[in-house]
Formats: C-alpha cells, structure tokens, sequence
C-alpha cells in the first residue's frame, strides 16, 4: 500500500485545534442525553428511527415552506459516524454550502414533499444559489425529472419532512463524490424560517477524496486516515465500482436558516453550453471533464460531439 502523502498529523492537529473531532460518545445516541419526549425510551441505538421528532410538536404553515430554500450547515452539525468526517468533508466540499428547497411540485397537504438540492457560494450569509453548479432534485426517480411516473416524493409529516433513499453526487472542482443510500429529515420551525435538528445519513465512497483532493495515488488514503483518527473501517461499496472504499456517514442537530428567494434548477448541460458559448459561467464546462477522457464524461446528459 501506498504511503499515505497527505500530512495526516496535520490533519489531526487541526482537526483537535478547530474542534472539528468529536468522540464516539457524543452523538445523540448517548442513552444519557435523552433528548426524547417523556414517554419515549431513549432507543436512538437504530439510527433512523428518531423517535426525536415527538420533540418537535408546533407545526408550521406549508404555505410557508413552499417556494424557500434553507442552508444546511453541515460546519454546526453533530459528527456522529464517524466523529472525525467534518474535517474530511470541509476539505472535501471547501467553502461550497448545501441549499435545499422545497418545491411547487409538493403537496404538503397530502403529506408529499419534493426537495431541489443545490450548493452556493460560501458559507456567509446570505448566501444565494450558485447558478453555475448543477441542481439535483432529490426527490425524482432514476429518469433525474419530477412529475413523472417514477417519483419517489418524501414524506411530509408537519413539521418534518423525512427523504429516504436517494443518490447524490457532489461535483466540485472536476471531482464526483458519490453519496449513495442518502436519507434526510428536516424539521421546520413553526415560522418556516429555519431547519432544525435536520439529520443526515449516507454512505460515502471515499476514492474521490484520496486520490483528487488529498491527491494521493492510493485509493485507500482516506480510510486510512478515518481509521487512524476513529477506528472506523471503510467497507465494500458493491454495485458498479466495487472495493472496500465506503464509509457510514450519520451527521444530526443540522441547523439550516431560510435563505431569501427560490431555487433554480440549473442542469450540467446547460452550464457547459452556457460557458462554450460565451454567455456565462466562465471556465465551468471544466467541472465535468476528467483527465484523459474526451467531452464531458461528468455530465451524462450532455451530447456527444
């Protein structure tokens, strides 16, 4: 195996320095927080059961929800699996925020909600959408549309909105971290200006960050580095790239304050042709290029030359 080139003892000291490590026992499934309602037993052992939500009774209005966007910021959130991603993820995603937006296409009333992700510029507020990074609306089915037979809509139970099941690859700076599994609960604030407690589950593939961003020719430098620090072991992605490269990702207690305006759903083919023709998004066709490999081989959707 390679030797790890990336200096891991300085990830660690900033990792200690920044306060970005947490230590196994401080995620919310430590029976001693019980931060369940009275006549709920603290069972947050399944990670995905959050009997939490009985904490969270006022409701909000849905017409205050549909239309606005919210910025996760995953810099205050609970590291729960495993209690030193935060460091990787801010190399990983930099200065970039995760936006996500409830859509017309909802019906709140029915209890089905349609999200639109999207990434901003910074993470200073406010912060508004970056119009030249692909949107990803969570909540369509393999054919990447909303509206069509094959939705897969999250469950919208006032004031929670719960995803469960979708893929999410995040492009930045010509790379693909592939996010697969993701399930997300958001819960609004009864004046729909916030998420709080918004939760996060994924299982990530970390090839990308080894090899790309902490440019290291092996693969496996990441999990060497998550295993250093937590004693966590990547396992088997399985599917159409296997090899023991994926990590469990949980992160909990997810702030998210309202944002001014609407999402926009931007497509990687409509970035690229906005920046061969000359009419924006300067330099960003190279998002979805790879090294080696002709056209744009990131953005599926754009026509072969």
């Amino acid at each position: 195996m390679a030797r790890v080139t990336h200096p891991t003892w300085f990830l660690f000291a900033l990792c200690f320095v920044a306060g970005a490590c947490l230590s196994p026992d401080q995620g919310d499934d430590d029976g001693g927080d019980d931060d369940d309602s009275a006549d709920e037993p603290d069972d947050d052992d399944d990670a995905w059961d959050d009997d939490d939500a009985a904490s969270m009774p006022e409701v909000v209005d849905p017409a205050e929800l549909v239309g606005g966007f919210w910025f996760l910021d995953l810099s205050e959130a609970e590291y729960i699996e495993p209690p030193n991603m935060r460091l990787l993820l801010a190399v990983a995603i930099g200065d970039l925020s995760l936006l996500v937006g409830v859509t017309e296409d909802s019906d709140l009333d029915a209890g089905l909600v349609h999200i639109l992700g999207a990434l901003g510029d910074g993470t200073e507020e406010p912060i508004a959408q970056d119009l030249c990074r692909a949107t990803q609306p969570f909540t369509a089915g393999p054919d990447g549309d909303v509206g069509t037979a094959d939705d897969r809509p999250g469950r919208f139970e006032n004031p929670a909105a719960t995803l469960t099941s979708f893929d999410y690859d995040l492009v930045t700076n010509g790379t693909v971290v592939p996010l697969t599994d993701v399930r997300m609960q958001l819960g609004f604030t009864p004046d729909g200006q916030g998420v709080e407690r918004g939760r996060l589950l994924a299982t990530m593939d970390t090839r990308p960050i080894a090899t790309d961003i902490l440019n290291n020719e092996d693969p496996y430098a990441a999990c060497a580095i998550i295993y250093e620090a937590s004693e966590r072991s990547c396992f088997e992605c399985g599917g159409d790239a296997p090899g023991s490269f994926c990590i469990a990702l949980e992160l909990g207690s997810i702030p998210g304050p309202r944002q001014e305006g609407t999402l926009v759903e931007r497509r990687c083919e409509q970035i690229i042709a906005e920046d061969l023709a000359d009419t924006g998004c300067d330099g960003r066709a190279d998002d979805y290029t790879r090294e080696g490999v002709e056209g744009y081989p990131l953005c599926p959707a754009h026509p072969s030359e």
